[in-house]
């Protein structure tokens, strides 16, 4: 769709919403045996890779092209090879447009990257691309992936390996999991069992939970900080709550949203 004007598709912006981009699906599901994988489980549906691809390019040249950013859902490993290969492509071709040049480059970005091949890692730095991930699905999705990814099971979700080569954010994918941010936290912090090498610290999901979104989303940062001329929309828990991650929006001391305090316990 090379003549589609994607921003006509754009709502109007406040002061509390912003049009991030548009997202492209490159694959389906674990649950449904419907993610694009490098194993031999999903072969039935008889994909032809190639001519799949470039749909999926001329998509992705149509929004460098308005200088959108587009975020790409890729779940499986062989999805996340494929897109951030095309990305790397795609960038060879932006360096040269100058109107994309004169208005800056956006940084596009690759969703949920539910299974990475480590020999994959390195690549997604070379595109130069963003990554938003939703740790929360371990939840549900560890016994899944142990049963259907033979080979994946051994390097699903993998926060740490991702957040040390590209800008890695945190997310809820609500409404299909709980809006609460910090049972995602939880599992990002203890997985529990499940490849615990690739845990985050506390403090790293937080920050992705926060900060680093205006980060991916190529915007000024005016979130995330607490800091002088930020907005000051934030919350206050009690030190002693970070031992239990379910305690936390019980345990919320304070509210507080441009500047005004609207909850206090």
């Amino acid at each position: 769709m090379p003549d589609f004007d994607y921003k006509s598709l754009f709502l109007p912006e406040t002061e509390h919403f912003r049009n991030a981009g548009i997202k492209i699906f490159s694959d389906g599901a674990l649950g449904s045996d419907t993610a694009w994988m490098l194993c031999d489980f999903n072969n039935k549906f008889e994909v032809k890779h190639k001519d799949y691809l470039n749909e999926i390019m001329s998509e992705m040249l149509a929004a460098y092209n308005q200088n959108i950013q587009f975020a790409v859902h890729v779940i499986g490993d062989l999805a996340v090879y494929m897109i951030a290969s095309a990305v790397k492509r795609l960038n060879g071709i932006s360096a040269k447009n100058p109107h994309i040049q004169k208005a800056g480059v956006v940084k596009h970005r690759l969703e949920h990257l539910q299974a990475v091949n480590p020999k994959h890692i390195q690549l997604l730095k070379e595109a130069n691309i963003h990554a938003s991930m939703q740790p929360v699905h371990l939840k549900t999705d560890i016994e899944l992936i142990k049963e259907k990814w033979k080979q994946a099971k051994e390097y699903s979700f993998p926060l740490k390996s991702i957040s040390q080569h590209v800008e890695l954010a945190l997310g809820s994918d609500s409404p299909v999991e709980t809006l609460n941010p910090f049972e995602g936290v939880r599992w990002a912090v203890n997985r529990n069992g499940f490849l615990e090498h690739e845990a985050i610290s506390l403090e790293e999901a937080l920050i992705s939970y926060t900060y680093k979104h205006h980060i991916i989303a190529n915007k000024k940062v005016t979130y995330g900080m607490i800091k002088k001329n930020q907005i000051a929309n934030l919350i206050v828990i009690h030190k002693e709550t970070f031992n239990d991650m379910n305690s936390f929006i019980n345990e919320t001391e304070l509210t507080m949203i441009n500047g005004k305090i609207i909850h206090r316990k």
